[in-house]
């Protein structure tokens, strides 16, 4: 008599995204503004999301901004001007956790003669 092995069935569970937990609003100024068809773009965000996480979101929900504040590599261009709640934040600042009740401001550079 001879044995057949039981293989098993693997389950294969889609990865669950967390819960979103807050919506995060950004005022959009100049090129973005025209880029995203709006001056003022929401994304909701689970806890415990960067700001740079929920930019690349951002750039997704509305695809005219992607070229504008994301590198080809998906990572934010540094040349963006941010701001939260009227401060401008550093480049590596966007490594940090969004916050709920915080006002959010991206900018293009101007240039000018």
């Amino acid at each position: 008599m001879s044995f057949i092995p039981l293989v098993a069935a693997q389950s294969k569970v889609a990865p669950t995204k967390p819960p979103i937990d807050m919506t995060i609003e950004f005022q959009l100024w100049g090129q973005l503004r025209e880029a995203a068809g709006t001056s003022s773009a929401k994304i909701e965000v689970g806890e415990g999301t960067t700001l740079e996480i929920t930019l690349q979101q951002l750039a997704d929900a509305y695809p005219g901004l992607e070229p504008r504040i994301l590198n080809e590599d998906r990572t934010f261009r540094s040349s963006i001007l941010v701001f939260e709640n009227g401060q401008q934040l550093s480049p590596e600042s966007i490594q940090t956790l969004v916050v709920k009740e915080t006002s959010y401001t991206l900018m293009s550079p101007i240039a000018g003669g």
